[in-house]
Formats: structure tokens, sequence, C-alpha cells
């Protein structure tokens, strides 16, 4: 029963960009955020009657609504920011991300929307600009002209609209592309780390024939189908899919339509795990990694948050992280696309937005080196955070170095700014995976969708 309870924490924390799809408006949740997607329950500081901004024994009282981090976390790190800022209530309405845009539309229409709302990059970053914001007045005033070189220069990107306003300020920073694996499966079955396609076929076999399964695909989600053909498309051009996806090139280029091909012979050739497409991501596909009878999954470094949610069950196998192998034959793994768990936004609302704008500024700067060491949810967005504190396992300090020297290596980001193509997408990958749909007919598909598209 323990470990049971340990692998749903775990479960709860680690899913993420569920690119969960979840409705054709948001993309994917990142790293832990699906934390709170199954907790329905408000933190012990909540109200939820209204949005608007108030005071209550001399303090500033704020609203804030967001899925992630779990109600425990975001408990702690309101405690760690009222040591700065005794001043500022922040009341927290967590919910399900299942719930989190449609309760946030609600609000909005109402009069009622929570004083900072946190928000996906991408998709939902261009879809509710309107309500929100831009938070770059702040910032200069706060850090001057040069601001941005303070933080990763990928992540405030990630926070910024189409018109170029920064809409606010990120939290946790991901790489995605990469590939985890069980180190001492891998010894035991004598395999190498595989670094161009054919060895991956070799290795998934191997490890068939090891009654293991191979690489878990939980392929009934659209979003890490997405994440998985972003990747092989930046193996075969780099950078191609969001460029794509922009206008910039079509669907039907042949490098878009090879990769619809590779990921139909990833299915074909047995890299995925038998009945993937009938399996989640969350639990079922990464639960099976965790017990060691997958031996590979595709995430991201979201995926170390194990080690802060299931100690136990983390530090239980020995966990590798490796680069996509080469499939285009160049030599070189498939280039990384990057995201941030959440944009922390300011309501056009709010009626003290720079009360407001200490609580974001305080997550994406202040706490920035203290998040990583306490919290272990992902890389920061401050610039020159590397160092980890705490007593984290030799293994945890191994795979976050690998990620913190690829951290400038992301050609893209990780969701598309427009649902229709996600939803789209989504759609499409399943299809081919099923055999109803050819890449040449997918690719035309997802071109119709993006002629469609007023850009």
């Amino acid at each position: 029963m323990k470990k049971k309870i340990l692998v749903l924490l775990c479960v709860l924390l680690a899913a993420a960009f569920c690119f969960a799809a979840c409705t054709p408006t948001t993309e994917a949740p990142s790293g832990d955020a699906a934390a709170a997607e199954s907790s329905g329950s408000n933190a012990a500081a909540t109200d939820e009657s209204s949005g608007e901004t108030s005071s209550s024994g001399g303090q500033t009282v704020l609203t804030f609504q967001s899925w992630t981090p779990t109600e425990a976390d975001m408990e702690n790190m309101i405690a760690r920011f009222n040591e700065t800022y005794p001043d500022i209530k922040v009341e927290v309405k967590m919910v399900p991300f299942a719930d989190h845009y449609t309760l946030m539309k609600s609000d909005i229409a109402a009069g009622e929307a929570a004083d900072i709302v946190g928000l996906q990059p991408g998709a939902s970053i261009n879809q509710y600009t309107q309500f929100f914001t831009p938070v770059a007045p702040f910032a200069e005033e706060e850090y001057g002209e040069g601001w941005k070189e303070m933080f990763t220069p990928r992540a405030i990107e990630l926070a910024t609209n189409m018109d170029g306003d920064v809409m606010g300020m990120p939290m946790q920073y991901s790489l995605g592309g990469t590939v985890w694996y069980n180190k001492d499966m891998f010894e035991e079955m004598g395999i190498e780390v595989p670094t161009t396609y054919d060895e991956l076929k070799a290795a998934c076999d191997t490890i068939r024939a090891n009654g293991k399964m191979p690489m878990m695909q939980g392929a009934r989600d659209a979003w890490t189908n997405i994440d998985f053909y972003h990747t092989i498309v930046n193996d075969l051009a780099p950078g191609k899919m969001m460029a794509v996806s922009k206008g910039e090139g079509k669907w039907t280029d042949p490098e878009m339509v090879e990769a619809f091909e590779w990921w139909k012979k990833y299915f074909d050739d047995g890299i995925f795990q038998d009945g993937a497409l009938g399996m989640p991501a969350y639990n079922d596909a990464y639960t099976l990694f965790l017990d060691q009878e997958g031996a590979m999954i595709p995430f991201g470094s979201w995926q170390y948050n194990i080690w802060n949610i299931a100690k136990d069950q983390a530090e239980a196998g020995n966990w590798g992280v490796m680069r996509m192998p080469d499939m285009n034959g160049d030599g070189q793994p498939a280039a990384l696309w990057d995201t941030v768990g959440q944009v922390l936004c300011i309501s056009k609302d709010c009626e003290n937005k720079e009360a407001a704008w200490k609580f974001i500024k305080f997550f994406a700067d202040d706490y920035a080196q203290e998040y990583l060491d306490t919290t272990l949810m992902d890389l920061p967005v401050k610039q020159g955070v590397t160092a980890l504190g705490g007593d984290w396992p030799e293994n945890c300090q191994e795979i976050i170095g690998q990620y913190l020297g690829w951290a400038n290596e992301a050609v893209d980001e990780r969701e598309m700014a427009y649902p229709e193509l996600t939803e789209g997408l989504g759609n499409v990958l399943a299809a081919i995976a099923e055999g109803t749909m050819t890449p040449e007919e997918a690719a035309q598909e997802m071109q119709e969708i993006s002629d469609s598209i007023s850009r």
C-alpha cells in the first residue's frame, strides 16, 4: 500500500504539456503542471467568493488561481513570500488543470477574476492577453532597461505574446526532447546508450527479449504524442515545427511529412510498448516505468521532481537521461525544445498591481535559488542559478547537471501559438498511429487547418 501511495503522489506531481490538450484552447501542463489536476480542494487560505483585491488588518489581500504546484508546496511558498512581504496576504485557489481555464473565463465574465492567474505559455498567453496587464513596465522600473538579461532568455520569450508584450513572469523552466532510461536495466541487458535509431531499435528488441517493455509512450494522450513528433521534427529540421506553426513554412513540406512517417515507424518497429495507443502517460505508462517494467520514457526535465515527492521510489531505481537518438544520419541527436511550468500574470482588474508585481517577481527572482534547492520542481528561470542545496542523491545531482548543461541548447518552444493546430496535430497523430490516415493525408489536413487561421 505504501508503494502505491508513493506512486500516486509522484504521478500527481509529475504529470505535465498534459500538452494534456484537455481542451482545444489550452496546451499541456508541463512538469508539475498536472500535480493539482486531481486535487480540486483549495489551499488553507482560500476565498472563493471574490477575485477583488481588498485589505485585511492592514494587509493588502490578493487572490491567486492556478493548477500548479501542489497545495502543500504553494502553502510553503506563500509562507516564504510572507517572510519578505508580511503586509501582503495571498488567498490561494488551486483547481484541477482540466477546470482551470473554464473557471478563469467564468470569473472574468462575472468580474471576479483572481488578481494573479497562472497561464501556460503559447496559445493561452495569446488567447487571454486582453484580460491581463503587460509586466515589462514593472520589471523595467524594478531592474532597469536591461532587466531581461537577468533571466533565461527563452523563459522570457515564452511569457511574451505575439505582439511582443511580456505578459507575466515565468516560473520553473523545462527542457524536453529527452528520454529517461533505467541504467540498471541497460547494464544488466548489455545495452549501451543508443545514439542512432538503429541502435535504439536493437536496444528495444533486446529489452523485449528480456521480458520488459521498451519505450513507454502514453499515446492515448495528445500532449505526449505532440511532444514526441516535435522531437522528431527537431532532428530532421531543428526549429521547423514552430516556424511552420507560425505560417513560416508548410505542413506539407518534405521534412514535416517525413516526421509523420517516422512517427508511424516507432509503432511499426516496436520501439513503443504494445498497447501504447490505449495507455495514458499519467499514470499508466509512467507508473510502469517507475516500477521498472519499462526501460525508457520520453519525458523532459520536469521528471526529476520524483526526488521531491516520491524520494523512496526515485531512489529505488538508477535513472539516466539521454538525448533522442539521431534519425536523419547527420550524427547529431534531436534538438531540444523548452517551456515554462506557468506564467504568472496580473489581471487587468487587479486593484493593487504593485503588490501583485511583488508576488510574481518573487517567484521568478528572489526565490529562484531557494525554489530550486528546496522543492526540486524544475530548472530556474533566473540566470546563474546552478548550485543545488539540500541532500539530493548523486543520481539526482547528475541528471540535473545534464539538464543545466543543455539549458542553452533549445531551439524552439514547446507550445504552438494556435489551439487549432494543437488540437489538429493531436488528432492526426492518433490517426496515423491507428493506420487510418497516411502521413501525406495528415500533412494536408494540418495545412488546411493552418490556412484557416488568421495570423
